[in-house]
Order: C-alpha cells, then structure tokens, then sequence
C-alpha cells in the first residue's frame, strides 16, 4: 500500500504502525536519502514494543550524489533542512524541550 507523497515525521510513524497492524507485521518504506536518519530517529519510537518491523530504502533521485550532495544546490536545501529538522525532534522528543 503506498501512502503518498507525505513529510515523514512522527505523526507519519504512527499512521505507518497502525496501517501495519492492519496489513501485517512488515512494511518497506521507500523515501529520498537525506530523510532516512530522520525517519530511523521518529520512527524508532513508533514501532518500539511491538512486533513490526520495517525497512527504510533509499529512493535515487536524479539530483543527489551521496559522494558530492554538497555541490548540488537542490541536496544542500535538501539536506540543510532535514538537519534542521532533526535537531528539533531531538530537542523536543529527546530532551523534552
């Protein structure tokens, strides 16, 4: 089952484990590179303690480069904003801030 286009974020983790409950125990999550610690960091708390699993795979959009991600305008957005992004969860979801 595919969910669309969605900002992987907590709220997106728990709609995953419920959706999980109902299909089955194991899910493929398919998302753009610079999202996957994000997702590992929000997601982890999800599924914790119960008995899905899933696996996040990168997708290979045209504009990102693992070894040069830094000399493309669009991948330093990218990246820029997700760390951004996980410095909050981790603010807020870590250390209750």
């Amino acid at each position: 089952m595919l969910l669309g286009r969605q900002t992987p974020d907590l709220s997106e983790g728990c709609k995953l484990t419920l959706l999980c409950w109902g299909l089955g125990t194991f899910s493929l999550v398919v998302s753009d590179p610079p999202h996957l610690l994000r997702l590992q960091y929000a997601w982890f708390s999800s599924f914790r303690g119960t008995d899905l699993i899933y696996t996040l795979i990168a997708s290979n959009p045209p504009w990102w480069n693992p070894w040069r991600w830094w000399q493309n305008p669009v991948s330093v957005e990218f990246v820029e904003s997700e760390v951004l992004k996980l410095g909050y969860y981790l603010l807020h979801y870590r250390f209750g801030l």
